[in-house]
């Protein structure tokens, strides 16, 4: 007897455990069927058309996708999304998640050297946490508003060793 009735039992279990998780996770098909339907109601109610334009090439776009599920999905487009930086007129992430005059120096040169900062945020670290005014930086190239920001802090630093030196 190849099966016995307690193995066959634990290969059921599995199989209803992974076939639960597939009722529970939401599949592109089903998205795409949603899209389309509301793209058809709203195209009857002659709703917005820019709207329906733009459903419709969601959905086309999504098309290529409808064999993945929602969690590959989601992946997919956070990872594509990862090559975006802040939409102009808001602040990065790292000034939204912190008050710019409390920044540590190291931070702030780590955050402008590994980060692509806005030019915005920029001239707000350079005059909130260096001093520096806004009105003469506004006026240069965002390269060079990182440098001079960076050499400012790098003056800081040895400032402060000097300090330290003449303290001993």
């Amino acid at each position: 007897m190849l099966f016995s009735p307690q193995k066959t039992h634990g290969v059921l279990a599995m199989c209803e455990k992974k076939s639960e998780a597939k009722e529970k996770s939401v599949k592109t098909r089903e998205l795409l069927q949603i899209l389309r339907a509301n793209e058809e109601f709203l195209r009857s109610i002659s709703y917005n058309k820019n709207l329906v334009t733009f459903i419709k090439e969601l959905r086309i776009a999504l098309q290529p996708c409808r064999d993945l599920d929602g969690e590959e999905i989601l992946q997919i487009l956070r990872q594509a999304l990862k090559t975006y930086g802040p939409a102009k007129g808001r602040d990065s992430t790292l000034l939204r998640e912190t008050n710019v005059e409390l920044l540590p120096l190291d931070k702030i040169k780590e955050s402008i050297s590994s980060r692509d900062l806005s030019t915005k945020d920029l001239l707000l670290i350079a005059e909130k946490n260096l001093g520096i005014p806004s009105g003469t930086l506004k006026k240069m190239k965002k390269e060079l508003i990182k440098q001079r920001i960076i050499h400012t802090i790098e003056n800081i630093e040895k400032m402060d060793t000097i300090k330290k030196k003449a303290a001993e």
